[in-house]
């Protein structure tokens, strides 16, 4: 930066007019903005009101000496970082040394030699201007590394909550693996007791009725002991039927998914729990074409799951269950008109009953692209929606 060039506001402290005077002349010539003041405390309320970029000061003035100047506008923040410059005919170390302790950056002597007051002045309002650009690029950093440091800390945070959700998703996946394999246990467990006391039990007995009726030498004797033993091979064949519908319904593969829903419902919905379900179908052949038995079965599961959920905790009299096509997605809404219970919360963990809570069935929609969807509100029924991309 060429001192030379700078030009500043300057304001000139001296009780005498001749110095005043000269140091404007010589000021102004250069360019400068030059406001002379031969008062103290005036200069003290023009350079609070209007901070110049350098001050010239006098030492010494009848009312307030320039130390006294001085010490007031360095005690004030808003002039404290003003260049001072004293002017004095004192030769005396001292008094400079004073000067420089209190806060002052130079000094010019009088007789004022024109050179020197260019010099001296232009030199301190370059050192000035520098300075302010230097505290302005400060200040300028200064915020930037703030902003970055707050920004920094949002993104640790961001990942520390990151990391928190991720190690609750892995304990929950953990605690649906491990339930799962309870569930499936106890579905084993349950197959088989259903079996012993169902159909084997059933057909057991038809087979000790059947070894009798053929030792039986009274035909009507026979006939009816042969009537009982076909009875028994239809409740045999009935229970396996319901073990096996339970399993894997027959008419999802036979007939398809809503005629599989409609057929679960009426038998399971209706007849044990008197809830009655109506399963509204308004998919073309070719959209239930798009659908191959993975899928299907998939979907069966978890709408068969949600109406269990229905019973269990919505207490409704009636569930409509809607399967549509909407673009290029099927959606299976389930509606019932009972109380609107928060699924959500009846569904934090793994269902004991079931096997599989509103967070297993969500990760089998992932796994299918697809997504579920809940809605409830109090005394207004509950509303579960499948999405899936066809």
């Amino acid at each position: 930066m060429n001192s030379a060039n700078l030009t500043g506001n300057i304001l000139i402290v001296d009780d005498e007019t001749p110095n005043l005077q000269l140091l404007r002349e010589i000021l102004s010539g250069a360019g400068h903005q030059v406001r002379p003041a031969k008062v103290p405390q005036l200069a003290i309320e023009s350079a609070r009101a209007q901070p110049p970029d350098l001050i010239l000061l006098d030492i010494i003035m009848p009312e307030m000496n320039g130390f006294e100047v001085c010490r007031c506008l360095k005690e004030d923040a808003h002039t404290r970082d003003i260049p001072i410059i004293f002017v004095s005919a004192l030769q005396d170390v001292a008094e400079k040394v004073r000067g420089f302790k209190m806060g002052g950056v130079d000094f010019i002597t009088k007789p004022f030699e024109e050179s020197e007051v260019l010099a001296r002045v232009n030199n301190h309002l370059a050192l000035h201007k520098l300075t302010m650009q230097l505290e302005d690029r400060v200040a300028q950093r200064t915020k930037q590394l703030a902003s970055s440091n707050q920004a920094l800390k949002i993104e640790i945070e961001e990942r520390v909550q990151a990391e928190k959700a991720r190690q609750q998703y892995h304990d929950r996946l953990r605690a649906l693996a491990y339930d799962l394999t309870i569930t499936e246990e106890r579905e084993r467990r349950r197959i088989a007791e259903e079996l012993h006391d169902g159909p084997v039990q059933v057909l057991a007995f038809a087979r000790m009725r059947l070894s009798s009726a053929r030792k039986e030498p009274d035909a009507a004797k026979r006939d009816r002991a042969l009537d009982e033993v076909s009875e028994s091979l239809r409740q045999a064949t009935l229970a396996s039927s319901m073990l096996v519908s339970d399993l894997s319904s027959p008419a999802l593969q036979e007939l398809g998914l809503a005629e599989a829903i409609s057929d679960w419902a009426g038998v399971f919905m209706k007849s044990q729990f008197g809830i009655k379900t109506s399963v509204i179908n308004r998919l073309e052949q070719a959209d239930t074409n798009l659908l191959d038995d993975p899928i299907r079965a998939i979907l069966f599961r978890n709408i068969r799951e949600i109406l269990v959920n229905v019973i269990k905790h919505s207490q409704a009299s009636h569930v409509d269950v809607f399967i549509e096509r909407n673009d290029d997605k099927l959606v299976v809404t389930v509606r019932d008109d009972g109380r609107g219970c928060d699924f959500n919360e009846a569904n934090q963990d793994v269902n004991k009953d079931s096997g599989f809570g509103l967070f297993s069935i969500r990760e089998r929609m992932a796994d299918l692209g697809g997504a579920l969807e809940t809605e409830s509100q109090a005394g207004e029924g509950y509303t579960a929606r499948l999405v899936m991309p066809l």
